[in-house]
């Protein structure tokens, strides 16, 4: 898949301390060794890892993704423990779509590989390398796993779309709401957003995009016209659970935490949840 080229975005790691994570290697299953090695060959093909001659060391584990596809994540706990927290907030999902008011036409922007996007800082590029049985490598891209990802590219979203944000569109981290209160007006602003992205190396993914929409899907709500609520989908596994009655107190514990997912929707949920417990 194509993806894009943000050389603005650039990460850098900041540590509590100087001591390197050096961890050894995770086994890799021999029937997955080809695949595992091909893909580590086509990361440094595109030049998003090189090989490394770090003092860090972090293992990677192999992970199969829904389509079926491989993907090679690296385990950043230790890491991320010695990181220095960045404070950028990311926004609340409520914040974001009470804003959307009055409008009546929508259009998702999803990325794809959205940290990739961007570039690990020179200063920084040895902290992320990896070991696998091929030898260290580090990143040159961003990679999954820095717990100050989220947050750095947020930032760089915001900046890309500040006189944007909030006035014809809103951003979570790769997520993009394109809003209008009339057609017309609605692809002058995905016009001037898609501008934007493109004038920032940003690429989309197609095929997770709807455009011009009277209802979209968007952070797992349904916007429309008339506001936003629960998608009659997601409505499903509450209902599944609907003739289940916990035996024991761990079970109760394990719904409630559940249904807490929902809680926005139903009134007074605190106060029946404090009774069920006994709290």
């Amino acid at each position: 898949m194509d993806t894009g080229d943000c050389p603005d975005l650039q990460m850098k790691i900041q540590l509590k301390d100087e001591t390197p994570v050096q961890k050894g290697y995770i086994s890799i299953p021999r029937p997955l060794y080809k695949e595992v090695k091909e893909y580590l060959e086509d990361l440094i093909r595109r030049g998003w890892v090189s090989k490394s001659k770090s003092n860090y060391s972090s293992p990677v584990v192999c992970v199969r993704k829904r389509d079926g596809s491989l993907r090679l994540c690296v385990d950043f706990r230790a890491l991320n423990e010695k990181t220095v927290d960045d404070r950028q907030p990311i926004p609340k999902i409520q914040d974001l779509l009470d804003g959307l008011k009055g409008n009546t036409w929508f259009s998702t922007l999803d990325q794809g590989k959205a940290y990739h996007q961007g570039y690990m800082s020179p200063e920084s590029q040895h902290l992320t390398s990896f070991i696998t049985p091929w030898g260290l490598h580090e990143w040159q891209r961003i990679p999954f796993g820095l717990k100050n990802a989220p947050a750095e590219f947020q930032r760089y979203m915001e900046g890309c779309l500040h006189d944007l944000n909030n006035e014809i569109c809103v951003v979570y981290l790769d997520d993009i709401l394109v809003y209008g209160s009339t057609f017309s007006n609605h692809v002058e602003r995905l016009r001037r957003v898609l501008q934007r992205l493109q004038k920032h190396g940003i690429k989309l993914k197609p095929k997770k995009c709807e455009l011009f929409k009277r209802k979209v899907r968007y952070l797992g709500r349904l916007v429309t016209g008339e506001g936003y609520g629960m998608d009659p989908a997601d409505k499903e596994p509450v209902l599944l659970l609907k003739n289940k009655t916990p035996t024991t107190v761990g079970e109760l514990r394990k719904i409630l935490g559940f249904i807490g997912y929902y809680r926005n929707y139903i009134q007074n949920f605190s106060i029946i949840a404090n009774r069920c417990t006994g709290c």
